[in-house]
């Protein structure tokens, strides 16, 4: 821990729903890490596969466990929240349930964050089970709005082992300072799923803290498999909406008008691209999601309004950041194969 002498207090926040085929597994290396100070904070959405059951079967013995169990599954944002406020940690992290960390997956993260105060949250790099295909080293913002992953599919070859900052730290793998959270608010939880990170991460930034990507912090991530129906659906109605929210709630006012109308164009090609297709349900999905954002649109702009009122840091200083150092036109292809992707 390069010469820490008290190491602080995490805590590891761990959001379940019918995480049978992986919880033992993430809690497993949990508790193997070679951190002596730390509590994990199991959250149970109200599992039925038996999830539940198995953590209090094998992990009830480790004092270091809090298992807090929900009656209705409320979604990981409301799940991680809940975690928050049930936390004595001097930093938070926010693992899924499909993770496998490495022994040693805290000491950086944890080494930055207690010597530059001004580093309020962090990402560890995340790889696929296999160990060696990147799922995502952080991410950044597309001139329409759509965020863009650094590194995801690629083979890990030491080409992003460096320290730097980035826009959003994903919150599979996600260090934050807890007094960080009470200044800049928790998951915002309007989003039940999908994109909360990414708001997180951007009023860490507008508060006047930073996110950095922690290289030597490795965590693996199962990652969901194939989508069906009703996931899918869920997807785009959860993408639309929230990551409209996002632009509106976090932009100044001038690349509001800017970059939203780019933004909802993007989501109605995609809603048309499905309808073309013969998909109408998933056409409806995003027209739902953003008519959502319409119906809400004063407590969105409440939220506004909070948010501006505490920007410490402006537009001009932090829009390199968010939209990362690649040249317009990448930036702009990336936000049109993300659309490809929906």
């Amino acid at each position: 821990m390069d010469g820490l002498t008290e190491l602080p207090l995490i805590s590891v926040i761990v959001v379940n729903y019918n995480g049978l085929d992986s919880v033992e597994t993430c809690l497993s290396s949990i508790f193997a890490a070679n951190y002596p100070n730390l509590e994990v904070i199991f959250v149970d959405n109200a599992s039925a596969d038996g999830s539940l059951e198995l953590v209090k079967e094998k992990f009830a013995f480790f004092s270091m466990l809090r298992i807090i169990e929900s009656k209705q599954s409320f979604g990981p944002v409301k799940g991680r929240n809940t975690g928050i406020k049930n936390s004595n940690g001097k930093y938070i992290v926010f693992l899924d349930n499909d993770t496998e960390v490495d022994k040693s997956w805290l000491n950086q993260p944890v080494s930055i964050l207690e010597k530059d105060t001004s580093v309020g949250a962090c990402q560890s790099k995340l790889l696929l089970m296999d160990k060696k295909t990147i799922d995502t080293c952080g991410h950044y913002l597309s001139l329409s709005g759509f965020p863009y992953e650094v590194g995801t599919g690629e083979i890990d070859n030491g080409q992003y082992d460096k320290i730097k900052d980035i826009f959003g730290a994903r919150s599979a793998a996600m260090f934050i300072r807890k007094e960080v959270l009470e200044k800049i608010g928790y998951f915002d939880e309007d989003y039940f799923m999908h994109g909360e990170e990414t708001d997180l991460s951007w009023r860490v930034w507008l508060g006047g803290f930073r996110v950095v990507f922690a290289p030597d912090s490795v965590v693996y991530h199962k990652r969901g498999g194939s989508l069906n129906s009703e996931s899918r659906y869920i997807m785009l109605y959860e993408g639309a909406k929230n990551c409209t929210k996002t632009l509106i709630k976090n932009l100044r006012i001038k690349r509001l008008f800017l970059i939203l109308p780019l933004h909802v164009l993007g989501w109605i090609i995609v809603s048309l691209s499905h309808l073309l297709r013969g998909r109408f349900r998933l056409s409806k999905a995003v027209i739902m999601g953003l008519l959502w954002d319409i119906s809400n649109i004063e407590h969105i702009l409440n939220n506004r309004k909070e948010i501006q009122a505490r920007i410490v840091v402006d537009d001009e200083r932090i829009m390199p950041i968010i939209m990362g150092a690649e040249s317009l036109s990448l930036l702009f292809k990336k936000g049109v194969n993300w659309l490809k992707r929906t």
